[in-house]
């Protein structure tokens, strides 16, 4: 049951909801910066809600709060007495607030590195894993040792492009990150296309069909910037799978990133995919971040 000598207030003040919102986004990048081993700048945010929980004026925590759909955001939880609220009494809380405030749906929240607090506001919510994000240091990965990756030919990129769609969609709506199949499919293209707005030749991306010899045995799609690559798809043929060739197309993928001078790569695990992430496990992958999902009713 949530403390009742606790009260929820909601920032109003333009300036003191500005500041705070700031305070909040330098909290969440000092902490992703941690996690990613990494230094990584901080974004202009002016958008979401600040709501303040309190003893008697006196400030207890802080939740910077955004809205997508029905999806509720804990973009940063700031707990200043966490003698007073562990991660369990935080959940009560909030779910307290949500009751009071009539919101439905789910409320997503990150775990960053290490994060006992919200680990533990995730366990009591009996929230569902959406995603895992890690993280490998490539100069220790081994070569790949019976692949080869192939540049995507245009022919090849326009079948990956309907299958990642439909896949992705199916990813989406299976995780929770859409309420149905016609949404899904609208992020799904939608975000295809944002992130290979010329297909093959977008700056920064790579696409490969994986051999062995001349079988194709996958795909693999890498992004890179100025800081570390990531591994936006991965996908062995059905015939090829059970046959070391994920763990052979990690590694080229890893070979990639210590060619173009990157020290890192980067990858996300949907939640459901606990085959993959404990592969990732396998190859010295470390988890950065956890992103749950709870719903509120």
């Amino acid at each position: 049951m949530p403390d009742s000598t606790l009260i929820w207030t909601r920032v109003d003040d333009v300036d003191d909801r500005a500041r705070r919102i700031s305070a909040a986004v330098r909290h969440v990048v000092a902490q992703r910066s941690a996690a990613e081993r990494r230094a990584i700048d901080a974004p202009k945010r002016t958008d979401g809600d600040i709501w303040l929980l309190s003893d008697a004026g006196r400030e207890i925590a802080s939740l910077w709060m955004l809205r997508d759909g029905e999806r509720i955001i804990l973009a940063d939880v700031d707990v200043r007495d966490a003698r007073r609220i562990t991660g369990r009494s935080l959940w009560s809380q909030f779910h307290g607030l949500a009751a009071q405030q009539a919101w439905e749906g789910a409320v997503h929240v990150s775990e960053l590195g290490e994060d006992h607090l919200i680990a533990e506001f995730a366990r009591a919510a009996q929230a569902t894993r959406v995603a895992t994000k890690m993280q490998v240091a490539v100069g220790a990965v081994p070569p790949a040792r019976r692949i080869s990756l192939e540049p995507m030919t245009e022919h090849a990129f326009f079948e990956y492009q309907s299958a990642s769609i439909a896949d992705y969609a199916q990813e989406l709506l299976a995780n929770g990150l859409a309420n149905n199949m016609a949404v899904a499919l609208e992020r799904s293209t939608q975000q295809l296309q944002e992130l290979l707005p010329d297909g093959l030749h977008s700056p920064g991306e790579h696409l490969w069909t994986v051999r062995d010899n001349a079988e194709k045995v996958g795909i693999l799609w890498v992004h890179s910037d100025d800081a570390r690559s990531f591994v936006y798809d991965i996908e062995m043929l059905a015939t090829a799978r059970g046959h070391g060739y994920g763990t052979e197309t990690l590694r080229a993928a890893a070979a990639h990133t210590r060619y173009a001078g990157l020290p890192t790569l980067a990858l996300n695990v949907f939640g459901s995919n606990e085959s993959a992430r404990r592969l990732y496990e396998r190859e010295g992958y470390v988890v950065t971040e956890i992103m749950w999902s709870a719903a509120l009713t």
